[in-house]
């Protein structure tokens, strides 16, 4: 009974590490060129041309809107990604945007496990969700939260 108390009590312990806790696996620089990359491979969103400003800040512009991403870093790693828009969701070019980044994102965070049909899906699933109120899914190790008020999407580890 001993050894299954010490073993509930040091798994308790992997499972809580602030370590690995509430950090992306990938880093900024890899979602930065991830997004583009993966952007590039989906027809209505080619044409996307991206800033890097002091590696925590990129700007998205796809020609019909534009995207404006922060990667929130701490000591602990990268804590969060957000994608912002200027324009609302009635913008048709705005909310191509947002769903060009979105997609790209998804991708870019499980390049191994995420389609590109499936990160389609999966933003569509995202965005129409999130019509009424802010809409929050799991998405593989981590969550993302749409609203349409402001026009975002916000990324982090559960």
């Amino acid at each position: 009974m001993q050894k299954m108390l010490a073993w509930l009590s040091l798994s308790s312990a992997i499972v809580l590490s602030p370590a690995w806790a509430g950090k992306l696996s990938q880093t900024p620089k890899f979602l930065q060129s991830g997004v583009v990359k993966y952007s590039k491979k989906i027809p209505q969103c080619a044409s996307v041309k991206s800033t890097v400003v002091q590696g925590v800040w990129q700007r998205l512009d796809y020609g019909v809107g534009k995207i404006e991403v922060n990667y929130k870093v701490t000591e602990a790693g990268l804590e969060s990604v957000t994608l912002n828009a200027p324009n609302s969701p009635k913008d048709s070019g705005q909310l191509q945007a947002m769903m060009c980044a979105t997609a790209a994102l998804m991708q870019s965070m499980q390049p191994d496990y995420e389609s590109q049909e499936s990160a389609l899906s999966n933003a569509a699933h995202l965005w129409k969700s999130s019509a009424k109120a802010p809409f929050t899914m799991a998405f593989y190790f981590d969550q993302m939260t749409a609203q349409h008020v402001p026009f975002q999407l916000k990324a982090w580890n559960k």
